[in-house]
């Protein structure tokens, strides 16, 4: 039968993420006791009913018959001590008038039937049916309720529970809270130490101070048995049950449960089978949780309806059993790294810790210059501990005396020199230019730049190398360019010499001309200069002849073919006296590398060209092509009369030089004004004929169109066909 309980609490609702919620903020004394209805979205109807689904898996539905009067309104709630963080939800019924109804809870946890405490609180003028005071709520299964004028009615579920506060792995244990009835005082009748069980919300991390049934675990000794005694209080007959995880994997196995059945204040728990060891397991403390109820407990998680859970995730003394190892001895040549290896627990202690990178890691790096003993201790995660050692024994490493980095030219050898201060067998690479590889002073020819190195190793193995940087310098050309030139008369050339880093330009009888690298001469006759090139890095000098050929100036001509006139849009022009020639770029010439290019100006143009000869001598000529567009458009004229009898004689009639047109049309008319013959060629010429058939002797019209560079032209009259 549920009972519905008046409170005089203030509360304040916030955001709910289920249908019923614990408060999330506030102070009110049971805070972390009853989960609080949230109706928005509801409306109070005759019949209509309302589910809350708690986070402990109990449904709650409240029934509602009788209503009359104002229907009460879902607000927000707005009491001191009982928060929310979302003023959204609606968790209580508000009304402004007088409302009547009567309202029916039910519950049931997991499909199954079970009891369920309600609890109301109210302000304004709002009565109860079986109250059980006049400011408590009722104690019926269906509670009759009156409003009145600016009344608030709130209902809450009285579900409080003592939780379990182990890792997620293990489960989690709750054990309801009971009340007495209308004072809502908690009753504890069975609990584990001397302090009664507080409630806790879900899954709680903190039991809080109710864990007091065990200050001290004894230790275990590694016999296979573990024993606790605590303290209980209990009114009645009621059960003890305990689990151990002594095999550390994170979960209460079947065979780690031990149970009491208390008759007095003391129940003592006995645990058999344990190893002698404790295993390092998937966690590191030891888990153990208690529970007590009148109804004997078999499982170590899951819901109790009375009693206290608690739980303890502590560090058990028990034997040890840290087996620490590492490396085996080792050789290491002076100047090396070796790294170090230890495992069998959770931290480590490196002594000594000179010429360590690190010495409270696994595998630290050692780099010691003499034979050392390391030792290192070893710690799990119950505090147990152990140690191993291991010498290095440090083995002396050559110390290499070589000749210095340095600079050669191909084609010349140089000797290297590597020397250890104490016995080795050396080897030298890369081989390649090296007159022998196994010696201390080697000759070397290295054709490019090459980094040598010598390795000496003793007959311990150890070995140490170092580089001779040979940076090997291309043997200079020296050279003139050009070494044989030729001049024409009236031009100049400049010869260079290169190769060196000191120059002296003489004439042919030894005169110094210059210092610098280049000369620049006008000779006038066939000549001789010398120049000596003087090289510092390779210790080269040198004194080259230069001979120098003088040749004339070629005899050139430039000519051309006409002007330019409406008649003769394009002209040539012709060049003599070499056998290259070039044309400096100007309006109306194409080709700018021939002795005879076509040009076509606009208006009158100078052409200039370079004329070279065999030897390379040039000389320059220019000619002026005159435009004139005035001229008429042709010179030739037009015949009157024409005989076509095929004796090749004025045989058609047409025009003998038009020029360039870009449109053109020939007619000729009859004395009727037909079109016997037409063509759009400069070239046509009638024959007398229309459609392949002569026409009669007469007098015919001729007209003819033209588009010339000089404009469009017309020329027309008559013409006599004689047969």
């Amino acid at each position: 039968m549920p009972k519905i309980y008046s409170l005089s609490l203030a509360l304040l609702l916030s955001q709910l993420q289920l249908k019923a919620q614990y408060a999330d903020t506030g102070t009110g004394s049971l805070k972390e006791h009853i989960y609080w209805c949230n109706w928005a979205g509801f409306t109070i109807t005759e019949g209509a009913t309302k589910t809350f689904i708690t986070s402990d898996s109990l449904t709650v539905t409240a029934t509602f018959s009788d209503v009359t009067g104002t229907t009460p309104v879902p607000n927000y709630m707005s009491y001191a001590g009982y928060d929310f963080n979302n003023p959204a939800i609606k968790g209580s019924l508000n009304t402004n008038s007088s409302a009547h109804f009567k309202v029916a809870f039910t519950a049931t946890r997991n499909n199954t039937p079970s009891p369920v405490t309600m609890v109301a609180i109210s302000t304004g003028s709002t009565t109860y049916t079986g109250a059980c005071s006049t400011s408590m709520a009722l104690s019926t299964d269906t509670t009759e309720v009156t409003m009145g004028n600016a009344s608030t009615v709130i209902f809450g579920i009285l579900a409080a529970f003592d939780r379990g506060d182990l890792p997620a792995s293990y489960g989690y244990a709750a054990h309801e809270l009971t009340y007495t009835p209308c004072t809502l005082t908690q009753q504890s009748n069975f609990y584990l130490g001397a302090i009664a069980p507080d409630a806790d919300t879900l899954k709680a991390t903190d039991d809080g101070a109710d864990e007091d049934a065990i200050t001290t675990f004894p230790p275990y000794t590694g016999g296979g048995e573990y024993e606790i005694t605590i303290p209980v209080y209990a009114t009645t007959t009621a059960y003890v049950s305990a689990w151990f995880d002594f095999n550390r994997n994170g979960i209460f196995d079947a065979n780690e449960i031990a149970i009491d059945t208390i008759t007095a204040n003391t129940a003592i728990l006995k645990w058999s089978d344990i190893p002698a060891r404790l295993p390092a397991g998937k966690v590191s403390p030891s888990a153990f949780r208690f529970r007590i109820s009148d109804t004997l407990i078999i499982n170590p998680t899951g819901y109790a309806p009375n009693g206290e859970v608690e739980d303890y995730f502590i560090a058990l003394t028990a034997p040890c059993d840290v087996k620490v190892t590492t490396l085996p001895d080792v050789i290491l040549c002076a100047g090396k790294s070796t790294q170090l290896s230890a495992t069998g627990a959770t931290t480590y202690q490196w002594t000594p810790a000179t010429y360590l990178n690190a010495d409270t890691i696994a595998q630290p790096v050692a780099s010691p210059t003499t034979t050392t003993k390391y030792t290192v201790a070893g710690t799990d995660a119950y505090g147990c501990t152990g140690e191993a050692s291991l010498t290095i024994n440090v083995n002396p490493s050559p110390v290499i005396t070589t000749s210095k980095d340095t600079s050669m030219c191909t084609g010349t050898t140089i000797q290297l020199s590597g020397v250890s201060d104490i016995p080795a067998s050396y080897t030298w690479s890369p081989a390649k230019g090296l007159s022998n590889t196994t010696i201390t002073n080697p000759t070397a020819s290295p054709d490019t730049t090459t980094n040598y190195i010598i390795t000496a190793s003793t007959i311990y193995g150890c070995r140490t190398s170092k580089n001779i940087y040979i940076n090997v310098t291309p043997t200079p050309v020296l050279k003139v360019t050009p070494d044989s030139p030729v001049v024409c008369i009236g031009q100049s050339v400049i010869m260079t010499a290169a190769g060196g880093d000191e120059y002296a330009w003489f004439t042919s009888n030894d005169s110094l001309l210059t210092t610098g690298t280049a000369l620049n001469i006008s000779p006038l006759h066939d000549t001789t200069f010398k120049v000596y090139i003087k090289d510092y890095a390779c210790k080269l000098a040198d004194t080259l002849v230069v001979p120098v050929i003088v040749y004339d100036t070629p005899t050139t001509t430039i000519a051309k073919s006409g002007d330019i006139d409406c008649a003769n849009a394009s002209i040539s022009l012709k060049a003599t006296g070499g056998i290259y020639y070039t044309w400096e770029t100007a309006p109306g010439i194409t080709n700018t590398h021939t002795a005879s290019p076509a040009v076509s100006p606009l208006e009158t143009t100078t052409y200039e060209v370079t004329i070279m000869d065999g030897h390379g001598c040039t000389n320059v000529e220019s000619i002026t092509v005159n435009v004139d567009v005035a001229l008429e458009f042709t010179r030739y004229p037009i015949p009157s009369a024409f005989t076509p009898n095929g004796d090749g004689k004025n045989d058609c009639f047409g025009l003998k030089r038009w020029g360039e047109t870009s449109w053109f049309e020939f007619n000729i008319f009859n004395r009727a004004g037909r079109i016997v013959y037409l063509s759009d060629s400069p070239d046509a010429c009638w024959d007398g004929t229309s459609k392949g058939e002569p026409l009669p002797m007469g007098t015919y019209i001729y007209m003819i169109r033209a588009r010339t560079v000089c404009g469009d032209v017309v020329r027309k009259g008559t013409i006599l066909l004689i047969r």
